[in-house]
C-alpha cells in the first residue's frame, strides 16, 4: 500500500486594506440596512393592496346603495328633497330681519337676533346721544327763557311820576329827563343795558326760544320712537343688557363671577346708558 504525499504548498491571500475600508463604509452593503429596505418595500406593497381593496369596497357599496334607492319604488327622492327644502325655508324665515330705523346706526350686520349684541350697543348709543343733546338744549332753553322774562320786565317798566320821586337833589340827569318826558323807558335810546332797544331784544330772544323749543320737541319725539321700537322689537331680537354679575363657588371654593343679563326695556336701558358712559370715561382715561 503506497502512501500519497501531497506536497502542495498553500500560499496566503493578500487583500489591500483600502478595499476592505471602502466596502465597510458603504451603507448599502450593510446586511442590516438591506433587511430594513426589504421590509419597507414589503409594507409599501401591502399598503398599496389595502388601498386598492378599500377603494374597490367603497365603489361597490356606493353602487349597491344607488341601485337599492333606484330599485325601491316606495322611496321618492324628489318628495324627500321637497320636504327638506320646506323645512330649510321655515328655519330661514324664523331668523327675521327688522328694518333699521333712521336713528339707529349699526357698526356691522343687520337687525337680527344673531346680531343682538351689536344692535343692543347701537340702541344704547343712540339713546345716550339723543339724551345728552336733549339735556344740553334744555339747559340752553331754560337760560333763554330767563333772559326773555328779564327783557320783558325791562320793556314793561314805566318811569315813576314826579310825586313818587325820592331821589332827592342827587337825582341823575337821565332821571330828570325821563321824569320830564313822562314816557316809558323803551322810548329812550341807549337805556337798555343789552345794547339794543327793549322791544327788539324781546323779539330776538323770543325767536331763539322758539328754535330751542323745536329742537327739544324733536329730541323728545326721537326718544319716543326709540322707546316704542324697544317695546316692539326687543323681545323678538332677544336684546339683553348686562346688569352686573352673579357669583358662585367653584370646585375648590373659589368665587366665579358670571355676567348677569336682563331683557332690554325702558328701565334696563338707563342702566346700560350709565355703563356705556363709564366705559367711555375709563377708555379716555
Amino acid at each position: 500500500m503506497s502512501t500519497l504525499h501531497l506536497n502542495t504548498k498553500l500560499e496566503p491571500t493578500h487583500v489591500v486594506l483600502e478595499d476592505w475600508y471602502d466596502e465597510l463604509a458603504d451603507d448599502s452593503l450593510d446586511p442590516a440596512n438591506i433587511m430594513e429596505q426589504e421590509e419597507e418595500e414589503m409594507e409599501l406593497n401591502d399598503l398599496d393592496v389595502n388601498v386598492k381593496q378599500s377603494l374597490s369596497s367603497i365603489t361597490e357599496v356606493t353602487t349597491m346603495t344607488t341601485n337599492t334607492l333606484n330599485s325601491n319604488p316606495s322611496f321618492n327622492l324628489d318628495a324627500w328633497l321637497s320636504t327638506a327644502k320646506t323645512l330649510h325655508e321655515v328655519e330661514s324665515a324664523s331668523t327675521s330681519i327688522v328694518p333699521t330705523p333712521a336713528w339707529l346706526t349699526l357698526k356691522s350686520g343687520l337687525c337680527t337676533a344673531e346680531n343682538a349684541f351689536v344692535v343692543t350697543a347701537g340702541v344704547v348709543k343712540a339713546t345716550r346721544q339723543v339724551m345728552d343733546a336733549l339735556f344740553y338744549t334744555q339747559r340752553q332753553l331754560d337760560l333763554k327763557i330767563e333772559q326773555l322774562h328779564a327783557q320783558e320786565q325791562r320793556a314793561s317798566r314805566q318811569v315813576i311820576s314826579a310825586r313818587d320821586m325820592t331821589f332827592g337833589p342827587e337825582i341823575t340827569k337821565l332821571g330828570i329827563q325821563l321824569t320830564g318826558a313822562k314816557v316809558a323807558n323803551t322810548d329812550i335810546a341807549g337805556f337798555n343795558p343789552d345794547g339794543v332797544e327793549f322791544q327788539e331784544a324781546v323779539a330776538a330772544i323770543a325767536e331763539e326760544c322758539d328754535k330751542l323749543e323745536a329742537v327739544v320737541d324733536n329730541g323728545k319725539r326721537i326718544l319716543s320712537e326709540i322707546m316704542q321700537w324697544i317695546h316692539d322689537h326687543a323681545e323678538q331680537l332677544q336684546l339683553q343688557v348686562q346688569v352686573g354679575y352673579t357669583t358662585r363657588l367653584g370646585i375648590i371654593g373659589n368665587e366665579i363671577r358670571s355676567p348677569k343679563y336682563v331683557p332690554l326695556d325702558h328701565n334696563s336701558l338707563l342702566l346700560a346708558i350709565e355703563q356705556q358712559r363709564e366705559f367711555i370715561k375709563s377708555a379716555r382715561g
